[in-house]
């Protein structure tokens, strides 16, 4: 699995060939950045983004993650951690959305990854 921010990736035409040529490997790709992700957890959008700077000033507008910056992420999983359950329900939609619309900005598939990682944590039972 690999955690690609679109953003202004320049090779992403590469990273997304990588994928093509290798069977076992999973990208999960934020349009147009991983802070898309973030914002989803404060609600449901469809408005395209031209930049990632565009995403981080919608996303310093919800509470308390006015000082976000890329660089600085402390406490930042724990301040969302509650708002989780509906991240994933906007993320599946805004996905959803994208895919019927052939248009995958904005979208993500963290969700996906999330519910891998959420799953993993299940015990196995053994009879």
């Amino acid at each position: 699995m690999c955690v690609i921010d679109r953003g202004e990736h320049s090779n992403f035409e590469d990273e997304s060939e990588l994928q093509r040529s290798h069977d076992n490997l999973k990208l999960f790709v934020s349009y147009p950045c991983f802070e898309f992700w973030l914002l989803l957890h404060f609600g449901l959008t469809r408005a395209p983004y031209q930049t990632a700077r565009s995403v981080i000033q919608d996303l310093r507008t919800k509470p308390k993650m006015a000082p976000y910056t890329k660089d600085s992420t402390k406490g930042l999983f724990a301040e969302l951690l509650p708002r989780l359950p509906q991240a994933m329900i906007h993320a599946d939609k805004c996905l959803a959305q994208a895919l019927a619309e052939k248009s995958m900005n904005p979208s993500t598939p963290i969700h996906q990854l999330m519910q891998r990682l959420t799953d993993l944590q299940q015990p196995v039972q053994v009879r």
